[in-house]
């Protein structure tokens, strides 16, 4: 209010006295102005400060209440960690050892009732032979053998060493017999050899001639992985009962022309060989045919004498 008034009076110097009471008039106006303004600012104190007083209440309230839940909180929180470390923790169950399952056992299939077995072919039968690695058939060796050879036999039974050692020492021994010695090993030869021969024949006489052609098909068949894998092949057996078989005709003709030249010793049997073939293809065919037809005829001897054999066998 001072400084209100200052002003009024500094600014009321220059004015007249006419003009006074007009200034008293502004001045009183100012003081209830300035009452006014007075009563104001006290009411709007007193909404300002009971405002201020809400909002500390409301404030302080909703600390409390914060307070309160988090304080809530915690307690929880708290309880629940002292309740899990009160838990006392269960002893860990042993696993369970997985047993190793027992191989279940193949199911036969079963032949339905009333069915039987199917009987294996005469063809299958035969092919599952000639398949077969072991032999069909062994017959006894009739291979002559020579007084060297009995003695060597007798020498190897009474020798215990390598055969290497043994059969120098029968050679060195052999060497030292006398003549009479050696003859008498010249006898037991002989009685050998006719003991094969009497033995092949028995065994020949009762073996089927079938079953011999069987075996003989299995050495073949067996011959071809043998050669593929560069081994000795196996000896086909040689049937006695059986005609032999008839020469060709370029055999015969081999025959006739080296009965006249095999008296040359200045050639080999080789290129004698080689000589006879040139001149069998030089033959004019007129020629050639008188061999074919010796060769015919012996061919149809030799079929007919194996179809008497076989029909003598079933």
């Amino acid at each position: 209010m001072s400084g209100l008034v200052t002003k009024i009076t500094i600014q009321s110097r220059p004015i007249l006295s006419k003009g006074i009471s007009n200034i008293r008039l502004s001045v009183c106006k100012n003081v209830v102005s300035s009452a006014n303004l007075r009563a104001v600012a006290v009411r709007a104190f007193s909404l300002t400060s009971s405002n201020l007083v809400a909002r500390n209440t409301n404030s302080n309230a909703t600390k409390g209440r914060a307070g309160k839940s988090a304080g809530v909180t915690r307690k929880s929180s708290q309880t629940k960690r002292a309740s899990k470390a009160k838990k006392p923790q269960m002893a860990k169950k042993p696993k369970k050892v997985k047993k190793a399952k027992k191989p279940k056992a193949k199911k036969v299939k079963k032949l339905g009732v009333g069915r039987t077995k199917r009987a294996p072919t005469k063809a299958a039968i035969r092919e599952a032979k000639i398949n077969r690695k072991t032999a069909l058939l062994r017959p006894p060796s009739s291979r002559a053998i020579t007084p060297y050879v009995a003695f060597v036999i007798e020498f190897f039974k009474q020798q215990t060493g390598s055969v290497k050692k043994n059969m120098q020492d029968a050679a060195q021994s052999w060497k030292s017999l006398t003549d009479a010695q050696k003859h008498e090993y010249i006898a037991k030869a002989k009685e050998e050899n006719a003991r094969r021969k009497e033995e092949a024949e028995k065994w020949w006489a009762t073996t089927d001639i079938d079953l011999v052609k069987l075996e003989n098909s299995r050495r073949r068949r067996r011959n071809v992985t043998l050669k593929s894998e560069k081994k000795s092949e196996l000896r086909l057996l040689d049937d006695p009962r059986l005609p032999k078989r008839p020469a060709t005709s370029f055999s015969l003709f081999f025959a006739d022309r080296f009965a006249s030249v095999k008296s040359d010793k200045s050639k080999k049997v080789t290129d004698h060989f080689k000589d006879i073939a040139t001149q069998w293809r030089a033959l004019p065919e007129s020629e050639k045919q008188k061999y074919k037809d010796i060769f015919a005829k012996n061919k149809k001897e030799y079929e007919e004498g194996v179809k008497k054999l076989l029909h003598k066998s079933d």
